[in-house]
């Protein structure tokens, strides 16, 4: 059975208390580790399983404990069926609290998905030309942080030209998906679409070649998801072969 990250990284100082920032967010007091190289990535991150949940933010007004919950039962199911001995990390990409306060949104269910475990997040946000994406971020149970400058930087170690190829597979979808939108009569999909898709899909490759496997869990049903949302970008993980749905996935099943 797999470890949780809280022992794996019990020699970092915690403290007990959590704060609340201006947005709303819960803030973290355990010591964060800021990862600014590939090096240091490689060092903290490859001895950990680490565990994507992807799936609409703050739009989403469904109960969130429910999903979580189905996303523990499916990772632990997971983690028996493939003999998973990692400890388990979450890795959270700058998702924030609503502000409602309402248990709802994909940084609830991460909470919720913490909790169940006992396990620990890494926060990989926008890089600093885009400071507002870090400062908005819920901050509970982060203990290392890093950018999505250092998730390209990953990839290129290991083959130099892929992140290019990811990069070309997203904007050739989106030129696809605009053309679309705009026989339909739609507007083009927004500039800030393609900063997060980016930042989705070179994270989940990153960490799969650090850690030597990935497990991308999903928090809508792929024929729920909005033709446009990011969410449905994770096709280009599977179609460059980069992805496997059947060992790196967990797809959410709606319920009847």
């Amino acid at each position: 059975m797999y470890q949780s990250t809280m022992y794996c990284c019990s020699r970092l100082k915690r403290r007990s208390t959590t704060n609340t920032n201006d947005n709303g967010n819960v803030s973290n007091d355990d010591v964060v580790i800021t990862i600014s190289d590939v090096t240091q990535l490689k060092s903290y991150l490859s001895t950990l399983h680490p565990v994507l949940i992807e799936g609409p933010g703050n739009s989403d007004d469904r109960d969130a404990t429910p999903i979580a919950l189905r996303i523990v039962e499916s990772l632990r199911k997971k983690i028996q069926d493939q003999s998973i001995t990692k400890p388990i990390l979450l890795i959270n990409q700058g998702d924030s609290i609503r502000k409602d306060g309402r248990n709802c949104g994909i940084a609830s269910i991460f909470q919720i998905v913490v909790k169940e475990l006992n396990v620990k997040k890494c926060l990989v946000c926008l890089d600093n030309d885009q400071p507002w994406h870090s400062q908005n971020a819920d901050r509970q149970d982060v203990i290392y942080e890093t950018r999505y400058s250092q998730m390209v930087k990953a990839i290129r170690e290991k083959d130099v030209d892929l992140s290019k190829r990811i990069e070309e597979e997203i904007d050739d979808r989106m030129k696809e998906r605009n053309e679309i939108r705009l026989a339909q009569g739609e507007k083009e999909i927004e500039d800030w679409v393609r900063d997060f898709v980016l930042l989705q899909e070179m994270t989940k490759v990153a960490m799969k070649l650090i850690c030597g496997g990935v497990t991308v869990a999903h928090t809508i049903s792929t024929a729920d998801m909005k033709p446009d949302s990011v969410t449905t970008f994770f096709e280009i993980g599977l179609k460059l072969n980069l992805i496997n749905a059947e060992e790196d996935m967990i797809f959410y099943v709606a319920e009847e």
